[in-house]
């Protein structure tokens, strides 16, 4: 009965998968040692199958939330960190901060703000996506500052492939002589621009997911700076 009961309770916390897993396993142990000392019955069946359905359930949704929450994953895989940026903060270590601002795919490059983290990789590079990151001065440790998830965002430059004509009306910017469109939002507090660029490439590229003809970029900024990032991006884009 007991187990039984246990099972059905790490069905139900799936709205706290760690703990229902934790609840899942616990049926599961209980069931064996009632089979040990021979006290096993139907009803205890029934709380195994019970909490082999809740285990996996709880394992699906924590799998699900690290898949839509990355920055969980990372706090995990890295052992977690203060804000303080103490002994156990170990998340700002995997940034090479000796990386220059190039951003070099096989389908564009350009020069990205100075000062700002180059989060390009072996898999944004062949698939010709871009990250940039402004995670604002080091403090005098050598670290940056944190805030719950992960160092503080100041600003941000992404692109990426898109498929299809772009939505915004072409002829705003250029960008090595394709025009591009760009639209800009600011917060309510004028302090923060938000623009995004819908370019047609020149010819189509492939990469992972095959082949794609347009690009979206956007760069987040703080309102000052934004004319500047976006002027160097124009300036130093190339076509590959």
């Amino acid at each position: 009965m007991v187990t039984l009961v246990v099972g059905i309770l790490a069905v139900l916390l799936v709205i706290w998968p760690w703990v229902g897993l934790g609840v899942g396993t616990a049926g599961i142990v209980l069931y064996v040692v009632g089979r040990a000392l021979k006290k096993s019955s139907g009803i205890a069946l029934a709380g195994l199958i019970t909490s082999v359905i809740g285990a996996a359930g709880n394992v699906l949704v924590i799998l699900l939330v690290l898949l839509a929450f990355p920055a969980i994953g990372s706090w995990i895989a890295h052992g977690g960190y203060d804000d303080n940026a103490g002994e156990n903060s170990r998340y700002d270590e995997d940034y090479d901060l000796s990386r220059d601002y190039l951003i070099d795919t096989p389908c564009f490059s350009f020069t990205g703000p100075e000062g700002w983290i180059n989060h390009q990789n072996d898999y944004f590079d062949a698939d010709c996506r871009a990250s940039l990151e402004d995670h604002g001065p080091l403090d005098d440790s050598g670290r940056y500052e944190f805030d719950t998830y992960g160092p503080n965002v100041y600003g941000e430059v992404t692109v990426a492939p898109n498929r299809g004509e772009p939505t915004l009306r072409a002829g705003d910017v250029q960008l090595d002589g394709v025009d591009a469109g760009y639209s800009t939002l600011r917060n309510e507090a004028d302090t923060m621009d938000l623009v995004i660029i819908d370019v047609a490439t020149p010819r189509a590229f492939t990469n992972y997911y095959g082949e794609f003809d347009a690009l979206t970029i956007t760069i987040e900024a703080p309102t000052a700076d934004i004319d500047g990032i976006l002027d160097e991006l124009a300036d130093t884009w190339r076509w590959r």
